[in-house]
């Protein structure tokens, strides 16, 4: 039972140790995990979506569809969040005709090229 206490503080141990260097050591995290995914140019700004089936099919039925990246910043050594928003808007007068739901993105490394 003895030993299985000393290994469980053992690996508690290296855990926190692990944790504590991959969040205060610059580039220790992008090293050994990879570096995380590229985010979209222009976040916050309202994009005009053209080519893409649903934009496709938005304009079948007489309307515009427009897509929008924010970023979420996350708590310790995580990657954050791309939260994307879409619209539907009038092509003639520019109103907004319909909201969807916002569509969460957890953002996911990618390993270095050398």
């Amino acid at each position: 039972m003895l030993y299985v206490f000393v290994l469980i503080c053992g690996l508690l141990g290296a855990g926190a140790y692990l944790i504590f260097f991959l969040s205060q050591v610059p580039g220790a995290a992008e090293d050994r995990l990879g570096v995380y995914e590229e985010l979209p140019s222009e976040l916050g700004k309202w994009k005009l979506e053209t080519g893409t089936p649903e934009a496709l099919e938005a304009e079948a039925n007489g309307r515009l569809r427009e897509v929008r990246w924010f970023f979420e910043e996350a708590a310790l050594g995580g990657g954050g969040k791309l939260i994307q928003q879409v619209r539907f808007v009038d092509p003639k007068s520019r109103e907004v005709l319909e909201v969807l739901p916002e569509i969460v993105i957890k953002r996911r490394r990618t390993k270095k090229k050398a």
